[in-house]
C-alpha cells in the first residue's frame, strides 16, 4: 500500500490545528457554552445564513454533507437557544424552512469574529499574497468538492 502524499498529511495536520484553536477559542466565549452551542453549530448557522432562500433540513443537510440526523440534532440546540426558527412551508407542509432570528444572526456574526481571529493566529506566518493565494487554492479545492445541487 502506497503512503499518503504529504501534502494529504499536512492539510489533516492542519485541520486539527484549526479545530483545536478554534475549540479553544469557543471555549471563552460564555455565551456559547451558556446556550449548550457545540461543534457544527458554527456551520449550520453558517449555511442558513449563506443560502439564497431558506433551505429545509434536508438541504442543510445535503450542502453541509452531513447525515440528516447529526443536522436535526444541532438545529434542535440552535432552535432551544432562539437563534434558528423552523417555519412550515406554505407550498410543502411536511417541509420546514429554516430562519435565523436577530439573536441567530448576532450569534452567527460572533462566530465570524471568533474565526477569523482563528484563522489570523493559525496563517499568520503568511504574509498578503501568500495568504491570498491559499484562500484561492482552498476555494478552489472546495469548489471541486461541492455536493452537486438538490434533486440534480
Amino acid at each position: 500500500m502506497e503512503a499518503p502524499s504529504p501534502s494529504v498529511l499536512q492539510i489533516a495536520r492542519l485541520g486539527m490545528v484549526v479545530k483545536r484553536g478554534f475549540g479553544q477559542a469557543m471555549a471563552d466565549e460564555t455565551w456559547a457554552q451558556d446556550a449548550g452551542l457545540r461543534p457544527g453549530c458554527f456551520g449550520v448557522l453558517r449555511a442558513i445564513s449563506t443560502a439564497g432562500s431558506p433551505p429545509s433540513q434536508r438541504e442543510l443537510s445535503e450542502s453541509l454533507g452531513m447525515d440528516p440526523s447529526d443536522v436535526v440534532g444541532l438545529v434542535d440546540v440552535l432552535e432551544h437557544a432562539g437563534y434558528v426558527e423552523r417555519q412550515r412551508d406554505p407550498g410543502d407542509r411536511r417541509r420546514y424552512a429554516l430562519t435565523l432570528t436577530p439573536a441567530g444572526i448576532r450569534a452567527h456574526d460572533r462566530f465570524l469574529e471568533v474565526a477569523e481571529t482563528v484563522a489570523d493566529s493559525v496563517f499568520g506566518a503568511l504574509d498578503g499574497p501568500e495568504r491570498a493565494e491559499l484562500d484561492r487554492v482552498l476555494a478552489k479545492l472546495l469548489q471541486a468538492h461541492e455536493p452537486p445541487p438538490p434533486g440534480s
